[in-house]
């Protein structure tokens, strides 16, 4: 019987698309190295962003005591962070304050008529 060799590198995809290698010893998965490879690829995956999640972390910690973040669900942080996406315009309009623009002016008054043409998703 004919058994196919295929040659897969030892390295995974990183985010922004390029190979990363998982190891300095081996260059292609084989039969031997295959669980090391899986937990390679796995811990690579999963810690691939943690200096942007730290910094992430570090900045939010400057607002709000990182032990408080546990005490809001992940919509409430959403809302929290993003806003919610259900704000009526005629209530954004009445505390708008323009510094250095009129109320009156073209600029104004085109930026509210696209505020409303977008869903409520794409004003938060």
């Amino acid at each position: 019987w004919y058994q196919r060799r295929v040659r897969v590198p030892f390295s995974s995809p990183g985010a922004a698309g390029q190979e990363v290698p998982l190891s300095s010893t081996y260059s292609r998965i084989n039969l031997s190295n295959r669980d090391l490879y899986v937990r390679s690829a796995l811990e690579y995956r999963l810690h691939e962003f943690d200096v942007q999640v730290d910094a992430v972390l570090e900045g939010l910690a400057k607002v709000i005591p990182v032990p408080l973040l546990s005490l809001f669900s992940s919509t409430e942080f959403q809302i929290l962070v993003c806003g919610h996406p259900d704000i009526p315009l005629e209530m954004l309009k009445s505390v708008a304050v323009y510094k250095g623009i009129e109320a009156t002016a073209p600029l104004v008054t085109w930026f509210w008529e696209v505020l409303e043409v977008f869903s409520p998703v794409e004003r938060s």
